[in-house]
């Protein structure tokens, strides 16, 4: 599954994306620690606030948001935004 990195803010969700709850599934079958570098583990986490961001689950979407920023301080977002 590909999402786009332009993140909206965490109270707006957005409607040009696919379903939310399937791309949360997604990622809750998988394990951040098994991706191989820093950067997609950080990745995966903003995906998550992503959809979360859609979904309109403002607290998830932060708590997804920090967890990238845990593991790549300096690049929690993508460049393009």
């Amino acid at each position: 599954m590909v999402i786009s990195y332009r993140t909206p803010p965490c109270s707006e969700p957005s409607t040009t994306a696919g379903d939310p709850s399937a791309a949360i599934a997604a990622a809750d079958a998988l394990a951040p620690q098994a991706l191989p570098t820093t950067e997609r583990r950080a990745l995966y986490f903003t995906d998550r606030a992503k959809a979360f961001a859609q979904w309109g689950r403002r607290d998830e979407c932060i708590r997804a948001l920090l967890r990238a920023e845990y593991w790549a301080p300096r690049k929690p977002t993508p460049s393009r935004l």
